[in-house]
């Protein structure tokens, strides 16, 4: 009851029906049909999951709000799951109902809203319906034709995209036996699709254009033609003159020839080379490991072919030259366009310069772009503006502006309340800018609109404004009363003052909420006023103080079952993370409270790096915490900073990451025993991945004890996993049950994503060696489950990659083909060289044989590399095994003497599957080789062990199958 009112009180919804947005564009790509379609399934799963039918699944019963959510309404024909018909059974729309529903009369169940599902993917992305009829009485033809033949619904499309189709097909069937069972099932496969469709990044979005674009057809002209013959493309501009938007408006009829898509760097935002690789792989949706550099950089984009646009490049021009000479010398297919105040003077750079908007028509009736453009916004903000009536004004504000697109638009921004004769009055008054001893004429005159927009605001609204260039990135309404020293409602009234004289922009942020942002050009005149204050500290340490609450607040979020919430609310303030954390790094420096709260905001936002992919980020932070702030920080903080830069093993290398744990362990011993206790255990990790397997049990052991006396739940969970990974290495599959066992609980409690996955990737391990398959399957799609908001997790490419092995133990090579390759190119984009290298492994007998040889030598050389001494052993027995089959015995049977030596010594041990695997490699070899041959061979292999092997492999020709 709401005033008086009896009602159910829902979210107002403002976007746009799916059944509008088809009406209006026929079809969707195929990737926008599986993303909604994502969403759809996700809220049909929390239907069926509380006992509910939908009832009526349809394009006009979803909604596509501005800021991207998919939104399921209307449950007007929903009931129970089971219920008798007390709703007619039509209650749904006849195009969407099940054939068991239509035809038979039952109630509506999750298979129907299943049916009607697919229905409505099958007409977003194939522009009709599956079954279809002129009435009710000729649809229900259609449904019995389709039965009596057993044939499935739908049109067939010329080419199946991303495998779409066939679950459509699937979900459409005439018998709802023939349906998937649930929605949790069509969820996951729409996820796979998904996945698959963002590696490469094509999804990677560009910004959207808000107002209407005028002028420049000579420089779209003239990038189009560059971009057709140029790989490196610079447009090059003052400040305001339009450079993105000219930009934007030229990639979008070229987007289509590139089949890797364009990825957009927003490089503004960032304030160190250190930064640049990380946010272009970010961007990318690759991840960013911790040792991410321009070599890892190029080594990712070398299969691609993109548009890569690095936006506002001016304040980084000596690096960004740097990476887009190496990133062209090292990739081919692989374009960058580059807008930038100055040139890089690259060795590939294509410039095309930027001049302002003309201010006069060239025939002299035509209106000039400028003009065109003030007329534009002006009319926005006054319906009576009137262009003709006005056109001598706007012609001298024009001319006194330069024809600076931003400056023309922050003048017709104040349309409204002044008329186009006051504004061109006003301009021409003398300015106060300040000093700009490097300013150009052009720059000059745009400093003079911003001025002119800033110093009609009141007092309270041109502090406001200073004040808000300290954020980066965007804020909401709370970080900005959180930051300003005004009252809440001046603060308010301010930003609605700003929005109004296009100072600042508003748009809808994530579930609506109203975000803020500046432009670049427009920041820096309002920064350059906050430096000029005595106030700079305070708001800056304002600003820390607000943004370590808040990650620190959703610290515990991060690691527990809310995650994709708490991922979402801080994705979009990590531009204000480094700039919080910029700022402590320095004023730590002087400052004991300052330094120690920057160690606290740095260690608390490891797992949000890691759950973005963007590792090398958090481990720039701890290095430069190390390096700047290590003498300025208590001993327990500087053993937490070496613990954790400890833990990036692969990343860093064994005796690197010795070193800090080393390091930390002394500082821990006798003043911190939780902390100790824990980087015994990560010392332990560290022994178990070098197969010294008696340092990692004293280690872990003595971790465990010392825990279970001072009772903290999420170190023993931790230390029980790894107790688990060293006895599945040692081939102690009860032992690892047990140590699984022990560690699971606290893991499921939580909903930690990267501790539970761990467990389940055990689990699936665990029931693969003693056979249990479909035991081992649904813990695997579990554990994609859990890592569905988390695809940057390491473990989701291991669950696919699992699943590939597992399909293959159950006869079924096309799905263990199709997994292998979607966890290959996932992990071949995130950089995880080790999982690749073990899919390719997989792989190699679904290529030709001269290719295999090749295949296998690369995972070999990757195992070699990263010193993982079991898939180095595997991958020798593959190699041996296609050495046999390929005739060659005299290197088949001694990579197997060598792979059989390394188990025989303990050197590796595997579960039983994969031990049996061995054997039967070494006993087809001696059926197929003559006994006294392969003696000699044999004895050749036991001599060389595992280095001789290496350099063996190392030294057969590239040509050698």
């Amino acid at each position: 009851v709401h005033r008086g009112v009896v009602g159910i009180w829902t979210e107002r919804l403002t976007g746009e029906a799916l059944s509008a947005r088809l009406e209006r564009v026929g079809t969707l790509a195929k990737s926008d049909v599986v993303r909604i379609g994502v969403d759809i399934a996700s809220a049909l799963v929390a239907v069926h999951a509380a006992g509910l039918v939908h009832g009526d699944v349809k394009e006009a019963n979803v909604v596509i709000e501005d800021d991207g959510r998919v939104v399921l309404v209307d449950f007007g024909s929903g009931r129970t799951v089971g219920e008798p018909d007390t709703i007619e059974p039509l209650s749904s729309t006849p195009r969407y109902a099940a054939p068991e529903v239509l035809l038979d009369g039952m109630s509506p169940g999750v298979a129907s809203d299943l049916y009607a599902f697919g229905v409505l993917l099958h007409r977003a992305a194939f522009g009709a319906y599956p079954v279809d009829g002129e009435d009710l009485p000729g649809l229900m033809e259609q449904h019995r034709l389709l039965r009596s033949r057993g044939g499935a619904a739908g049109v067939k499309s010329r080419t199946e995209v991303g495998g779409l189709e066939a679950l459509v097909r699937r979900m459409t069937a005439p018998n709802a036996e023939e349906r998937p069972p649930s929605a949790k099932v069509v969820l996951r496969e729409l996820r796979f699709l998904l996945e698959r469709s963002t590696v490469p990044a094509s999804v990677v979005a560009m910004p959207k254009p808000t107002n209407r674009f005028f002028g420049r057809m000579r420089e779209l002209a003239e990038i189009a033609a560059a971009l057709q013959t140029e790989r490196a493309v610079t447009v090059v501009g003052p400040g305001g003159s339009g450079k993105s938007r000219l930009v934007l408006e030229a990639v979008g009829p070229v987007y289509s020839n590139y089949s890797d898509g364009v990825v957009w760097v927003r490089l503004a935002r960032l304030r160190s080379e250190g930064e640049l690789v990380p946010a272009i792989l970010q961007a990318a949706g690759m991840t960013a490991g911790a040792d991410a550099d321009r070599e890892t950089l190029v080594r990712r984009l070398a299969s691609r072919q993109m548009l890569l646009v690095l936006d506002n490049a001016e304040h980084l021009a000596t690096p960004v030259r740097k990476l887009v000479d190496e990133v062209l010398s090292g990739t081919a297919g692989v374009t960058i366009l580059t807008t930038s105040r100055r040139t890089l003077g690259g060795t590939y750079e294509k410039l095309i310069r930027l001049e302002p908007l003309p201010t006069e028509g060239e025939d002299g009736g035509a209106i000039a772009p400028a003009i065109a453009l003030f007329a534009d916004r002006a009319g926005r903000r006054d319906s009576d503006f009137d262009l003709t009536r006005s056109r001598p004004a706007v012609e001298r504000i024009c001319r006194r502006l330069e024809g600076i697109p931003l400056a023309i638009e922050l003048a017709a921004a104040r349309a409204a309340a002044v008329s186009p004769e006051e504004i061109a009055n006003q301009l021409d008054l003398p300015l106060d800018l300040g000093a700009d001893p490097g300013g150009t004429s052009r720059h000059s005159s745009l400093r003079a609109s911003i001025a002119w927009s800033h110093d009609l605001l009141p007092e309270e609204a041109r502090e406001t404004f200073r004040d808000l260039s300290v954020f980066g990135g965007g804020w909401d309404s709370e970080a900005a009363i959180a930051v300003i020293d005004l009252p809440d409602f001046l603060v308010r009234e301010s930003l609605a003052t700003l929005v109004e004289h296009s100072l600042i922009r508003r748009d809808r942020g994530v579930y609506a909420a109203a975000r803020y942002s500046m432009l670049e050009t427009v920041r820096e005149f309002g920064e350059a006023r906050l430096h000029a204050s005595t106030d700079a500290d305070e708001v800056s340490a304002r600003h820390a103080a607000y943004y370590r609450n808040l990650f620190l607040g959703e610290a515990p979020a991060i690691v527990s079952y809310d995650h994709p919430r708490a991922l979402s609310r801080l994705s979009a303030e990590a531009t204000n993370l480094e700039r919080s954390l910029a700022w402590s790094l320095v004023a730590g420096a002087s400052n004991y409270r300052v330094a120690e709260d920057h160690a606290a905001l740095v260690l608390g936002t490891i797992p949000f790096w890691h759950l973005s992919g963007q590792d090398s980020v958090a481990l720039r932070h701890l290095n430069d915490s190390l390096d700047r702030l290590g003498v300025n920080v208590g001993a327990i903080t500087l053993g937490r900073l070496h613990l954790a830069r400890g833990r990036y093993v692969y990343q860093r290398g064994f005796a690197v990451v010795e070193s800090d744990l080393a390091r930390a362990a002394e500082l821990f011993r006798d003043v911190a025993p939780t902390w100790y206790a824990l980087t015994l255990v990560a010392q332990g990790a560290v022994d178990t991945a070098r197969l010294r397997f008696a340092g990692a049990e004293s280690r872990i052991l003595g971790a465990l004890e010392m825990l279970a006396l001072l009772g903290d739940e999420s170190a023993m969970s931790s230390a029980w996993s790894r107790l688990a990974d060293l006895r599945y290495k040692q081939a102690r599959m009860e032992e690892t049950a047990a140590a699984a066992s022990e560690a699971e609980p606290y893991a499921r409690e939580s909903g930690d994503p990267v501790l539970l996955s761990m467990l389940l990737l055990m689990r699936a391990s665990l029931a693969w060696a003693s056979r249990d398959l479909e035991t081992a399957k649904s813990t695997l799609e579990e554990c994609l489950d859990v890592t569905a908001h988390a695809p940057f997790l390491p473990a989701r490419a291991g669950c696919y990659s699992n699943l590939g092995t597992l399909y293959w133990e159950m006869g079924q090579p096309d799905e263990a083909r199709r997994h292998w390759e979607f966890s290959e190119s996932l992990s071949r984009s995130r950089g995880e060289d080790v999982r690749r290298a073990t899919d390719l492994m997989n792989l190699a007998d679904f290529y030709p044989v001269e290719e295999r040889g090749r295949i296998l030598r690369e995972a070999f050389e990757t195992f070699v590399r990263f010193d993982h001494t079991r898939n180095m052993v595997l991958s020798l027995a593959e190699l041996g095994a296609h050495y046999i089959d390929v005739g060659r015995p005299e290197l088949g049977v001694p990579l197997l003497a060598v792979v059989s030596a390394s188990t025989a010594d303990g050197t590796v041990t595997f579960p039983a599957p994969a031990a049996s695997d061995l054997d039967a490699s070494v006993i087809r070899a001696r059926e197929r080789v003559p006994e006294e041959e392969f003696a000699r061979y044999w004895q050749v292999g036991l001599g060389l062990r595992l280095e001789g092997a290496q350099s063996l492999v190392r030294g057969l020709p590239s040509q050698t199958g």
